[in-house]
Parts: C-alpha cells; sequence; structure tokens
C-alpha cells in the first residue's frame, strides 16, 4: 500500500492513516490481511457520504418558518454568540443573502472543493437575512467544505475528509455541528460523534432519503446524534425519507425556497434542508440559555416538540415539530 497521510482526529480521539491500495487489491482483502497482523489496532474502508437532498419539485411559499414560530422566537433571540459548523460542500458567499450574515469558510477537501448550492441552501436556511429570514441570522456559521465532485461528477465527502472537518469544527469553537449527509456505519465518525457529546457540541443529521424501507444511515443512527426527518407544508412526513427507532425530530424539508448559486434561488426538499432547521433552533436556544450544556439543549428541542403521528415519540416524526418560541424559554422559566 502507498501511504498518503496521517491525522489526529480529535472528537474522535485516534491517531488515522490513510493508505492507497494497490491494483488488484480489494478494500475487503486488504481489511483482512491487516486485521490479522497484531500491529494494526482497526482497519476500514474510507466510507463515502452523499448529500441528503432531491431536486426542485414544485414550487412553494416560504412555509417552514411559521411551521416553527420563528418570529415569536426573534422577539427574543436570533442566535448570537453562537458558532454552528456547517460540514458540507462550499458555500457562495457572495450570494446578497449573506450582505449582513457572518461567515466563515474551511476547506478540508483534496482539490478545492466545489461551491455548490447544496452547501449555499443549508447556510441561507440559518442565515439569509434579506429577502428570506434564516432561522439563526446572527449566528456566525463556520462552514466547512468537505464534499467535492468526483471522477464521475457525484458530490460526496468522506471519512477522513469529515473527520478532518470535526477538528475545523472544534478548533474554532462550534456549538452545534451541521451534517446534512449520510452513509453507512462508520466505527470512527460514531467516535467523533461521542466525542462531540462530551465537548458539549451538538451533533444534528439528516436522516436519510431513501425510504421507508430502507436501512439506518448515519451519523443520524448514532446515539449522539440528533436524526431529523423533513416534513412538507401540512406536516406530513416526506415520502422519502428513512424511518426508524433513531429518528428524533421533525422539521419542514419539503417544497423549500431555498439559495441557488449567485443570486438565485430555487425549491429544494430532503431531510439535508429539515436538519439545518433544528440546528438553527439549537442555536436560538443556546443563544437565549447560554447555561444549557448538551443534554439540556436536547431536552430542550425535544420536549418543545409538537407531537405528530403515533402519540409519543415514533419511527416517523420522533418526538415531533420543534416550537422555535417555546424551546428559548427553557431555563429562563
Amino acid at each position: 500500500m502507498t501511504h498518503l497521510n496521517a491525522r489526529t482526529f480529535f472528537l474522535a480521539g485516534v491517531t488515522v492513516h490513510r493508505y492507497r491500495l494497490p491494483a488488484g487489491i480489494g478494500v475487503q482483502e486488504a481489511i483482512t490481511q491487516l486485521e490479522a497482523n497484531a500491529a494494526v489496532v482497526n482497519a476500514q474502508p474510507n466510507y463515502l457520504y452523499f448529500l441528503q437532498q432531491d431536486q426542485s419539485i414544485n414550487k412553494l411559499p416560504q412555509f417552514g418558518n411559521d411551521r416553527v414560530h420563528l418570529s415569536d422566537a426573534h422577539a427574543t433571540t436570533k442566535g448570537a454568540n453562537i458558532r454552528i459548523a456547517i460540514i458540507d460542500t462550499a458555500i457562495d458567499g457572495t450570494h446578497p443573502e449573506f450582505s449582513n450574515s457572518n461567515i466563515s469558510s474551511f476547506d478540508v477537501t483534496d482539490d478545492g472543493g466545489n461551491v455548490d448550492p447544496h452547501g449555499t441552501s443549508i447556510a441561507g436556511i440559518l442565515a439569509a437575512d434579506a429577502k428570506l429570514t434564516g432561522v439563526t441570522p446572527e449566528a456566525e456559521i463556520i462552514s466547512i467544505a468537505a464534499f467535492s465532485k468526483d471522477a464521475s461528477g457525484n458530490t460526496v465527502g468522506n471519512t477522513w475528509t469529515v473527520l478532518e472537518a470535526t477538528n475545523v469544527a472544534l478548533k474554532q469553537g462550534v456549538d452545534i455541528l451541521n451534517m446534512s449527509f449520510a452513509g453507512p456505519a462508520d466505527p470512527l465518525l460514531e467516535q467523533a460523534m461521542n466525542g462531540a457529546k462530551k465537548q458539549n457540541i451538538l451533533p444534528v443529521a439528516a436522516a436519510g432519503n431513501e425510504g421507508p424501507e430502507a436501512a439506518t444511515l448515519f451519523p443520524a443512527g448514532y446515539d449522539a446524534v440528533i436524526a431529523v426527518t423533513a416534513l412538507d407544508s401540512e406536516n406530513k412526513i416526506y415520502s422519502r425519507a428513512n424511518i426508524g427507532e433513531h429518528v428524533d425530530l421533525s422539521a419542514p424539508g419539503v417544497g423549500l425556497l431555498v439559495l441557488g448559486n449567485s443570486s438565485g434561488f430555487r425549491t429544494s426538499s430532503g431531510t439535508s434542508m429539515a436538519t439545518a432547521y433544528v440546528s438553527g433552533i439549537a442555536a436560538l436556544i443556546l443563544s437565549a440559555n447560554p447555561g444549557a450544556d448538551y443534554s439540556i439543549l436536547r431536552s430542550m428541542l425535544e420536549n418543545s416538540s409538537t407531537d405528530l403521528g403515533e402519540p409519543g415519540k415514533d419511527r416517523v416524526f420522533g418526538s415531533g415539530i420543534p416550537n422555535a418560541a417555546v424551546a428559548i424559554v427553557g431555563l429562563n422559566n
């Protein structure tokens, strides 16, 4: 194998070496041989992750803010003094909707990343402050490009780039990780999510768009992570959303008016978009309740939610849709 590099990933609490396999050697074959060597602690693939959005469907008005009672919450806070890391594609920071936003950009890809509507849309849901109103327009956005185009033109991230992004997030002192992507179970990423919890960083991730019969996707499937599913304008579940016991919360995510490239707008659907809503509401809670730790913040999100579907937490909607105005009261009661 060719040794490419080594890096300590602090949230995961481990130093990892990355290798390229020679031609003719399969990944599983290499792992089997490596794990037979007593000097090797662990070997795993460099797993791939995919952004959780679908292309535009019927155009709908910007309904999401009303569904989470955002205007009432904004009378108290707009998220000042909170840092949210968006681990995604590079964003278009020149979009007019960001003219009043506080955005810092980083890139951990091998090829300089690529500005993509996905990352820009996620940042817009959180921080737009012109024609659109972001969930938390006064929060600081730490944009970390960990996804870029592969040789086939697909936008992907992998274990290495995502873990690199967690290093940047930790160094930047973020409070929330927004992860609008999904992929296979990944031991290193699970360690990083547990590390984030210990650091009082709240990880929020997309449940996935593979459909109700699909297997659990990750990082949403890890216990330390808030798994978010998507709702339409009538609070009905997104038809392509993954379901399961790990689903924690629901949020607007179908037919949303979001940002496109340059000065444009578009409509988009998916658990990616819903994830940004929950990250934004978490930022509002923290801004209004700076003493909230990981456990308190998670409870405030879940306890403020309007139950949907079967009574109590269920496999489709989780605990329901958070009410931002109720959630921020929290510790001040």
